[in-house]
């Protein structure tokens, strides 16, 4: 993998993914191979366009969802991996992370963020 460019600054907007569903464990989204994908279980879903109005910026987003509705919730993961190689420790970042909560009101277990340095 290239390493990542961040400077001055750098929006994963997901434009270069291909607008696609992934219901099972996937490494890299068609078309943005930084992207990969699982779920707790069958019914789990990546989706990189639903419809317009999803997006902060652009036309694709990364959405997590349920294939079926299902009293079972489904704990779903995207992880982006980002070569940072270039950088030294002396070198600082900001992350700034937007997300919609389309219609949970209530936090499940799997409604997590992780970020690891």
């Amino acid at each position: 993998m290239t390493p990542s460019s961040l400077a001055p600054k750098f929006t994963e907007g997901f434009e270069s993914a291909v607008a696609a569903s992934y219901t099972s464990p996937t490494l890299g989204f068609a078309g943005l191979d930084r992207c990969d994908f699982s779920a707790s279980d069958p019914n789990g879903r990546a989706r990189t366009f639903v419809n317009t109005g999803f997006a902060r910026t652009g036309s694709r987003a990364a959405t997590l969802d349920q294939q079926h509705y299902s009293t079972t919730s489904t704990a779903d993961s995207l992880i982006m991996t980002f070569n940072l190689s270039s950088y030294s420790s002396t070198d600082q970042f900001w992350l700034d992370f937007y997300y919609r909560n389309q219609g949970i009101d209530f936090s499940l277990g799997g409604n997590q963020v992780w970020i690891r340095g």
